[in-house]
């Protein structure tokens, strides 16, 4: 499941990566609206979304398909880790937010924003420490792709 903060970073990896991809060949601007369609998708969750996306592009490829197939399975092994990690990261930042709220006192709102506004921060940060892993990945994924054009 996408958190709204790691889906920000998603986001923004996607404009990023989509920029990154020179619309000369017909599979390359296939590739960049099915990255439109998927950042501007807003009637299925986030990882149908993303789903749509995976489905979308070999068929950009044609006889190619199994190259761009190739790119996506190597660009999701890529991700794995640094998902990983930021997920774990996320998962302590929690875990000690809940630590936190149980020694509020009750009614204490001052301890349980404070609290709140710690593991927000947390989690933001988790997700910044993973943007430049994810974006090396975007950029190998870009360069994949280009070379099944």
């Amino acid at each position: 499941m996408i958190r709204p903060s790691s889906a920000v970073v998603v986001c923004a990896l996607l404009l990023g990566a989509g920029a990154a991809i020179a619309a000369s060949a017909p599979a390359l601007q296939c590739v960049q609206q099915a990255r439109v369609d998927e950042k501007t998708c807003t009637t299925q969750a986030r990882d149908q979304c993303a789903a749509a996306f995976l489905q979308a592009v070999p068929p950009c490829f044609g006889a190619n398909a199994p190259c761009a197939s190739g790119c996506l399975t190597a660009d999701a092994s890529c991700e794995a880790g640094p998902r990983a990690r930021r997920d774990s990261c996320t998962q302590q930042c929690n875990a000690k937010a809940r630590t936190a709220l149980k020694g509020c006192r009750p009614g204490a709102q001052g301890c349980s924003l404070a609290a709140k506004l710690k593991a927000l921060k947390c989690t933001q940060k988790c997700a910044r420490a993973a943007v430049p892993a994810l974006q090396g990945c975007t950029t190998t994924l870009n360069g994949c792709l280009k070379g099944c054009a």
